[in-house]
């Protein structure tokens, strides 16, 4: 028994069998009577495309001179998790040492990878004292 012969999904409506949404719906009224409503196609309602990507990103400092010291790298990998998270990122890890940083993150679907770099990036450079 199908869903569409419950009656609580009419013919031509997402979920009713293909058999019953390929055939033309006619009317009851008498004033539509000689119209028809063809449905060719539904799509699923449940018909969804999921990707998630996880990006690890490295910066490091210019030359790799090791300036990022043990009191700056907690409010800074911090701050960084905020920079990612106003993105719209879901942030996995940040951390890192004297001389470089690692972001694991993910994507959004919305942003590219070299903006979302670019984003990050601008971001933290302007947070940093002259």
């Amino acid at each position: 028994m199908s869903l569409a012969s419950c009656g609580s999904i009419r013919r031509g409506e997402p979920g009713a069998s293909p058999q019953e949404s390929w055939h033309p719906q006619k009317s009851t009224s008498a004033e539509s009577a000689i119209h028809f409503r063809p449905i060719l196609f539904h799509r699923s309602p449940h018909a969804q495309s999921l990707s998630r990507v996880i990006l690890h990103i490295i910066f490091s400092t210019k030359d790799r001179e090791p300036w990022l010291g043990l009191d700056v790298r907690p409010r800074m990998h911090a701050y960084l998790a905020t920079v990612c998270r106003d993105l719209g990122t879901e942030v996995v890890r940040v951390g890192g040492v004297a001389d470089h940083v690692h972001i694991v993150t993910t994507l959004p679907r919305t942003v590219s990878q070299a903006d979302l770099v670019e984003q990050i990036k601008k971001t933290f450079l302007k947070s940093l004292p002259k």
